[in-house]
This record gives C-alpha cells, structure tokens and sequence, in this order.
C-alpha cells in the first residue's frame, strides 16, 4: 500500500508544474478568445480613416480591443491642447461595444507632465487584466529607449504580477516600442518573459508589420492603422490592424487590410532589415544636381543605376517618373530587366525653367523576396548650397550682425507646395571658426505688434512661435541630426535624433541641450538672431569641416505661413541642402 501511495505522491510531484508552466495549461482555456490589436494612429496621421477602421473592427464583434499606443499627436506641453486631444479619441472609440484596452505611446506620454492627463482621460498606464483564462499585461516603455532605463517600481509589479497569474492558460504583453527589435539576447524583459512562462508579445512604433519567434515567444509589431509610413511592403496599404485569436491551439494572429488577410509571418525583422538596405542601394541616381543661384537646369544628363547583385533572382519592372509643373524627363518611362547578380544603367535628360521645388520623383517595384514585391520611390537628388564663411576676426554674440563675416545671405526659400514664399523678407547667414559655427537670421516684419513669442522656457513650444529653425547633419559619418529652433526672445528648442546606418530614426532624445550662445534683437521692421554652437557639441572628432547636411526654416504666425529652404523638410539628411564651409 505504501509503495502505490508513493508513486501516486510521485506523480503529483510530476504533473503539477505541467499544469501551472504551460505543458497543460492550454486545458483551462475557457472557449475561445478573439480581439483585434490597433497599430499607431498618429505621427502624421490623416484625419477620418481611424475611424472608419473603428467601424470595421466592431462589425467583426471581437471580445476586445487593444491599442498599441500612440493615440494622440500629444509631443505638447499645452494642457489644453491635450485635452482636446483625447476627447476626441475617446469620440472616436465610442463605436465600439466591446471594451477597449490602452497602451501608452511616447505620443500619448511624451513629458512626464503628460502622465497625470493620461491617467485622468485612461487610466494607469500599467495595468493587468485576464478573460477566459488568457492573462494581458499592459507595459509602459512610452519614455524610455530600453528595458534597463524601466522605473525599478514597473519592473517588481511586473515581476508579481506575472508570479500572481502564473496559473493562466495563456500570457499576453503589450507595450508600444519594440525593445525586442535590436537583439533579444541582452533584453532584459525578454529574459523576465522567458522566466515567467509568457507566450507573446505585441508592440507598435515602428508603423511596420513584422513578427518572429524566440524561445517559444510569439513577437509580432502592429504597423500603421492611421499614423504616416514611409514605405510598406507587406500589401497592407494604406493602413491596417491585426486580429488575433487564442484557444487551445495557440495564438493565431492575422493582420488584415479592408477585404484582406495576411499570414502572422509574413515580414521578419530580416525582411525588414532587407527592404532598408534596398531602399539605400538597390536604385541609386548617380551624383547630385547641385544648384547654387539660379533655378534653371538646361538637359542636364542623369544616370538611374538598378543593382541585383544581392539577390538570387532578376529585378523586371519599369521606371517611372513622377514630373512635377516646371519640370521636363525624358523619356518618363524606362523598363529594365536585370539579371541576377548584375546591373543596369538608364540616361535621363532633365530640365527645370520654373520653381524647383517639388522635385521629381522615380518609382519602380523591386522583389525583396522571391514573388514577393516592394513599392520603391526616390526623389532627384537636388541639393541647393549655403556656404559657410570663415570667421577670421572672430564674432560677437550680441543680436546685431555687425561683423563682415556675415555676408551674402541665403534669401530665396519655400512654401510647403514648392512655391516661393509669401512670407516677409527673411536672411539667413552662417560662418564658422575653430571653435563655434555661427548662424544668423534676419527676419523682417512688416507688422512688429503681431510677433508671437509665447514660450519662455527652454524646451518650450517655440516652433508655435514666430521662429526660425535649423536641421542639422554635420558631416557624412554622423550619425545624429540636430534640430535647433528660436524664437525673438532668444528662447531655445532643441532635440538631438540618433540614426542608425540606414538613416532611420532609433532614437529622439528631448532632453539634449545644446551649450550654445544667442541673443536676438527686435527692431521696428524686423528681428534678428545670432547665435554660437561649440564645433564640439555636434561633430565627430577630427572629423574635417567641409560640408555638412542642413536645412532651415521661418516661421511668420500671423500670416500663417513659414519658408523652407529645401522642401521637404524634417529628419532624413538625404533630403536636405549642402552647406560648404569655404577655407
């Protein structure tokens, strides 16, 4: 008797970490569960299709919802601003007759400030909650750029919590950015996961579908349902969500545009990691079309190179050229077919009589994967020139631009169309020693009394200001773009973005301030900016002064209008101006 109680003892002993750590766990699932997961909905996100996606996803009856994060535009101090913000996504959201569950985006928290207005309108950025035997976990990564930089206090609730529901069929994680895409080895929350039985992991940010397994964790990254997207080669253009079911097979996940199911698998990280270096190497036109004064290009010959030596199949398609008004190529059309490991040249004639600004654009369609197409674009890559003067006597900061270094100012800027510029008389300068690199505005003003200068501390909402801006990518090993605005008062805006080899964005660190000089002065028919940026705050080492990637901008609120000097601007260095440090 006692040796059959033994081996029923025994047997227990055996059975019963099978039924809490997943062996049998798939047993205590209640039915089925069913939700729909929402990518991004904003960073430039165009106004009515959330909406409309909200729709479709309650005609499909989910048991919930999730989001992702990102929610709302936010990236603003203005309280009232934010407000708005979310009572109109709360709006948005009352389609739905199932319950919803948020994840915070650094959209939706940018500034710890933002925390309390999300907890009044959501609720606690972290939280928990379990249906039918499956167990969410909702993380807060929205300010932070790795798992090690987690509040400790997150990292212990998280931790328990996990402890407390370790009985659950299945466990499921959200946050918004996508630690995981770096590198899963020394991710610390892909070890907590991996110690506490979770089975995925559903993130955002990116605005790009892809999903892989690691160590039995199913990760996928929800794209775009709303937000801006670069490029897309999964087909599911323009936007799309994800929807998921859990039963006692596993985790089925399908990503679906209107009228369309896509595989769980369909990009990995690898693909995506393809598509990048594609989009850097696969086209390339030959040289820059540099402009320097005048706007006209008289049959100017280019040269559009297809490579496929990376790949085990031809590239087949056509070049296509998106010509703006003013604009002449020819011819518009080109097929190519190139082999397997070879490559191709194509001439182009190109005039422009007119504004340059848009420039043109090629498009094509390349195979990144065998059957498996991408939509490729690339703007001409024209480059207007600032020169950059040499202060050989030095130069005063005092807001007065008494100096002989500045000279021959930059004046012909850009409307958001292309258009030359309503806006008033602006110049810009700039000039450099071996120390600082100077720049200058002068901003004249036809209405002094409308000049709008509300921000009075750094880091403030300057860019609401009248104010002028400055992109800046010193040199072509940097791996950083400087954004720098002013407004009259002398007030500073300023974020540093850390890019990785393919330009893109990894990184948008808020709290970098520049160790700069300004002053600025406002006359009865203009104000003016001078300011001094240590060389040391934004170069490389011994990296030679010869010519940088920049572009600048002015704001004029009460006309309601701003000029650009090259178009389009924002964070990708490829698109910007030249500006060429004369010895």
């Amino acid at each position: 008797m006692r040796y059959w109680i033994f081996l029923i003892q025994l047997s227990i002993l055996i059975i019963s970490p099978l039924l809490t750590s997943g062996g049998l766990c798939q047993d205590k699932m209640e039915g089925s569960v069913r939700f729909a997961i929402i990518g991004d909905r904003t960073g430039g996100h165009i106004p009515g299709y959330h909406g409309s996606m909200l729709e479709e996803i309650e005609r499909l009856k989910p048991d919930f919802v999730m989001t992702v994060g990102d929610m709302i535009e936010g990236y603003s101090q203005d309280t009232s601003q934010i407000i708005r913000e979310w009572e109109e996504y709360l709006d948005l959201v009352k389609v739905l007759s199932s319950p919803i569950y948020y994840t915070p985006g650094n959209h939706d928290i940018t500034f710890d400030e933002m925390e309390g207005s999300y907890k009044k309108y959501i609720g606690s950025p972290y939280h928990s909650f379990s249906q039918k035997g499956v167990h969410v976990i909702v993380l807060d990564n929205s300010r932070w750029n790795s798992a090690v930089e987690l509040p400790e206090k997150q990292i212990s609730w998280l931790k328990k919590d996990l402890k407390d529901n370790e009985n659950a069929a299945y466990t499921i994680v959200f946050m918004h950015k996508p630690f995981w895409y770096s590198g899963i080895g020394s991710d610390l929350l892909h070890s907590i996961f991996l110690e506490h039985g979770v089975d995925a992991v559903f993130t955002g940010h990116f605005h790009n579908y892809f999903s892989e397994e690691y160590d039995g964790i199913l990760y996928t990254s929800i794209g775009s349902s709303g937000g801006g997207n670069d490029f897309d080669p999964t087909g599911l253009i323009p936007y799309h969500y994800a929807w998921v079911t859990v039963d006692k097979k596993g985790i089925h996940v399908a990503p679906i545009k209107k009228d369309s199911v896509k595989p769980w698998d369909l990009i990995s990280r690898q693909d995506l990691h393809t598509i990048s270096l594609m989009k850097k190497t696969a086209i390339v036109i030959e040289g820059e079309i540099r402009i320097e004064g005048g706007q006209e290009i008289d049959n100017k010959e280019i040269e559009v190179t297809i490579y496929s030596a990376e790949h085990e199949f031809a590239q087949i398609d056509t070049i296509r050229w998106d010509c703006p008004p003013g604009w002449k190529i020819e011819p518009l059309f080109a097929p190519f077919e190139v082999p397997a490991g070879e490559q191709e040249s194509l001439k182009f004639l190109l005039s422009c009589y007119d504004v340059i600004f848009p420039c043109p654009t090629l498009s094509t369609k390349l195979l990144f994967k065998p059957e498996t197409k991408m939509t490729h674009s690339l703007q001409l890559p024209l480059k207007r020139i600032a020169y950059c003067r040499p202060a050989k006597k030095g130069i005063k900061i005092d807001g007065k631009l008494k100096e002989k270094s500045w000279k021959k100012p930059v004046s012909v800027l850009y409307d958001q169309d292309g258009n030359l510029s309503q806006i008033d008389k602006t110049e810009f300068f700039f000039a450099y020693d071996d120390d600082n690199l100077y720049l200058a505005a002068e901003c004249y003003e036809s209405n002094k009394e409308s000049i709008k200068s509300d921000a009075m501390e750094r880091d403030g909402t300057v860019y609401n200001d009248d104010c002028v801006g400055y992109f800046i990518h010193p040199g072509i090993h940097a791996n950083a773009v400087f954004q720098i605005y002013f407004n009259p008062e002398g007030i500073i805006f300023d974020v540093r973005f850390t890019m990785n080899e393919m330009d893109q964005i990894i990184a948008r660190d808020i709290e970098w301030d520049c160790e700069l000089q300004v002053e600025t002065s406002i006359s009865k028919d203009k104000w003016v900016l001078e300011a001094a940026i240590p060389l040391e705050q934004l170069v490389i080492e011994n990296e030679p002064l010869e010519e940088w990637n920049i572009n600048f901008r002015r704001k004029q609120q009460h006309k309601t209008a701003l000029a650009d000097w090259h178009i389009p601007i924002g964070t990708d260095p490829g698109l910007y101006g030249v500006l060429v440090f004369e010895k």
